[in-house]
């Protein structure tokens, strides 16, 4: 019976320089054998010889190339995609895109996290995602989904337009008005009373200071109905009658010592049902209710 000769690799270097078996071209190319055969597939670089197969190496090389530079293209997409999906197409991408991302997603969900940069950076699938987090595909679909939910709020398309640079300082700018004229408010109610006071005392009808309403701002603390810890935090900031709250700044409220975030609920709670608002955060009294 006639001997087979055994061929290895560098012997048969020169023979099939340019072609090679499926166990060759995965150890070229690092990769499985199968990958290697659905690869040379696509790329038409399978080439039959007699019973055999052999992989072309020139349009093997081509094809990954191609396939590299595609990889590059569909990197270069991110962050565009993401924000044409919220935004809509046409919409301009901040510099500073990155921060605002990560500061948009503070509150989102390890799997949504995964959801979105899996599908939008890396170009996963949901089945993809799953098996690497170890959770269903319709959990990760319905994660996905719910974030996007999330980034198409009003607040956070604003954000991711503006960037966090310009939308913090619009939102101080913004602050800083509403603070005014909150202040303006304050000023015109305590003129406004003082006149009508002035004018009630001078008056041979003495009884009418009696019957007079006070209005709201003026109102003593006590009459909002505060709990305990609650008045005593306002007392502690100086804070004796409920106009005093007009011009402050929850965060500012949030700093007074000992106010919990029970206490800045209850309080925010009380003015907005006795008609004061709360403006980019400050809190203040229309005019018309004066």
């Amino acid at each position: 019976m006639r001997k087979r000769k055994s061929y290895n690799i560098s012997e048969r270097q020169g023979q099939w320089q340019a072609f090679g078996s499926y166990e060759e071209a995965a150890m070229r190319y690092a990769l499985g054998r199968n990958t290697i055969i659905n690869m040379a597939k696509e790329a038409g670089a399978l080439i039959k010889i007699g019973k055999s197969a052999r992989v072309d190496y020139e349009r093997m090389d081509a094809h990954i190339r191609m396939l590299s530079d595609f990889d590059e293209q569909k990197a270069l997409q991110f962050p565009l995609n993401l924000y044409e999906k919220i935004l809509g197409k046409g919409c301009d991408i901040p510099h500073d895109w990155e921060s605002t991302l990560e500061y948009i997603m503070r509150d989102f969900t390890e799997i949504q996290i995964a959801a979105i940069n899996g599908v939008y950076k890396d170009f996963a699938s949901c089945a993809d995602i799953a098996d690497e987090k170890g959770v269903s595909r319709q959990h990760v679909h319905h994660c996905l989904r719910k974030a996007e939910d999330k980034l198409k709020s009003p607040t956070k398309r604003r954000l991711m337009a503006d960037g966090l640079e310009i939308y913090n300082l619009k939102k101080e700018k913004e602050r800083e008005l509403a603070k005014e004229k909150a202040e303006i408010a304050k000023k015109a109610i305590m003129k406004a009373y003082e006149e009508k006071m002035t004018s009630l005392s001078i008056s041979p009808i003495s009884e009418d200071i009696k019957n007079m309403e006070i209005p709201i701002p003026f109102m003593p603390l006590g009459e909002m109905g505060l709990t305990v810890r609650s008045y005593n935090c306002c007392r502690r900031a100086k804070i004796d009658k409920v106009g005093d709250f007009i011009g402050l700044e929850l965060s500012e409220l949030a700093r007074i010592r000992n106010m919990g975030i029970k206490s800045q609920t209850e309080i925010t709670n009380k003015l907005i049902e006795m008609g004061f608002e709360i403006i980019n955060d400050v809190i203040s009294y229309p005019l018309r209710q004066a």
